[in-house]
């Protein structure tokens, strides 16, 4: 039987790069997104017939995950994966961050994980099995200058993914996260002043950012069954950016 992956965040950048993924893999898939992303899953139905629907979803509300996995379970008749990847970016430092801010980053960013898996685990402990992935970032994994909420909201997706991995491997239920670095996504690009830009790429030992294919082929990977025994890791994609010392070129 055709597995079904359910992916947020879809219509552009990641999510859409992890939609054509799996559908060129031969799985089916259920966009979701705040944003109407139907011309899109249209477009893709043509070449893919029958293997990709859209339903418009707001990862904040507990309602709309639920109408989510229902919308799923009657166009597809079963979910084996679900990509939380739909989130934000708001830089400042704690004096620099707002309340409102603050909230709108853990809401989006790290609530959204927590209610759409606690939408989703339940028929996937039903059918003893089923695969989590989550988009945490390098900021999740480590610190960066101006980034409060945002380092806060990817540490908490980091550890969540851990917790859920030990709660639910007895059942056959895998979850891991992404860490992606820098990456090239329509977001980042427009909004990012060309000089940010070259000095993310100076930063890589490979200097580049991260493709978002790059991102949709790792999550591939973990929803497949070649990842099998890889549960409660979070993967690093971002060219090497992390693993230097920080220490100055002797």
């Amino acid at each position: 039987m055709t597995k079904t992956i359910v992916i947020t965040g879809a219509k552009q950048g990641i999510g859409l790069a992890t939609t054509k993924k799996f559908l060129a893999e031969g799985w089916n898939v259920m966009m979701a997104d705040l944003a109407d992303a139907s011309a899109v899953a249209s477009e893709l139905d043509q070449q893919y017939e029958g293997q990709v629907a859209f339903t418009k979803t707001d990862v904040t509300k507990q309602a709309d995950l639920e109408n989510l996995l229902a919308a799923t379970l009657k166009q597809f008749g079963q979910v084996d994966a679900l990509y939380n990847n739909a989130g934000i970016f708001l830089g400042g430092s704690v004096t620099e961050t707002s309340v409102a801010d603050w909230d709108k980053m853990m809401n989006i960013d790290v609530k959204s994980v927590f209610l759409s898996s606690k939408a989703f685990l339940p028929e996937m402990l039903k059918q003893k099995s089923g695969v989590i992935i989550n988009t945490s970032s390098v900021s999740g994994l480590l610190g960066d200058y101006g980034e409060a909420a945002y380092n806060a909201a990817k540490g908490a997706v980091t550890n969540l993914t851990r917790s859920m991995a030990l709660d639910y491997g007895q059942y056959g239920i895998r979850v891991n996260a992404v860490n992606p670095g820098p990456t090239m996504t329509p977001l980042m690009t427009s909004a990012m002043p060309e000089e940010q830009l070259k000095a993310f790429i100076a930063k890589s030992p490979m200097k580049r950012l991260v493709a978002p294919e790059d991102i949709a082929n790792t999550v591939f990977f973990l929803a497949s069954d070649a990842a099998r025994s890889i549960n409660g890791e979070n993967i690093p994609v971002t060219n090497g950016s992390e693993i230097h010392t920080g220490l100055p070129v002797l």
